[in-house]
């Protein structure tokens, strides 16, 4: 089990208000949730850094219907501070006014940084799942 952050959340805890807050557009959940220098490359090879993911939901450019997810792995790093998740999300959204559907295996880096989870690193890459 991983260890708890100071709001008392394990990293299972965290991705999902990551997920709730994709969802939701909650940009000062995302805030929070997003390391600064967070990299993250979606499905079409675009890289973003937080200030470009959070801004993609702030505007609506990026707006999710749903985040189903169906699949997760969790994987403490060696001394607690840093995580792996994997986790299979059918999602729908819209994306620069382009309606999208399907099923992604998002792959997560945390790091346990002031206090709380907070996501370094991320992909997402469409899956047969």
């Amino acid at each position: 089990m991983s260890p708890r952050d100071a709001l008392g959340r394990s990293v299972d805890d965290a991705l999902g208000a990551v997920h709730a807050a994709m969802l939701a557009g909650d940009v000062e959940a995302l805030d929070l949730l997003l390391a600064d220098d967070l990299v993250f490359t979606t499905p079409d090879g675009t890289v973003l850094t937080k200030g470009a993911d959070l801004d993609a939901h702030r505007t609506g450019t990026t707006a999710f219907s749903q985040v189903q997810e169906h699949e997760r792995n969790v994987v403490e790093g060696a001394g607690g501070g840093t995580a792996q998740s994997v986790s299979v999300v059918d999602v729908e959204l819209t994306d620069h006014g382009v309606p999208i559907a399907g099923t992604l295996r998002y792959t997560r880096g945390w790091v346990l940084r002031d206090g709380r989870w907070q996501v370094r690193t991320g992909s997402a890459a469409p899956t047969d799942a």
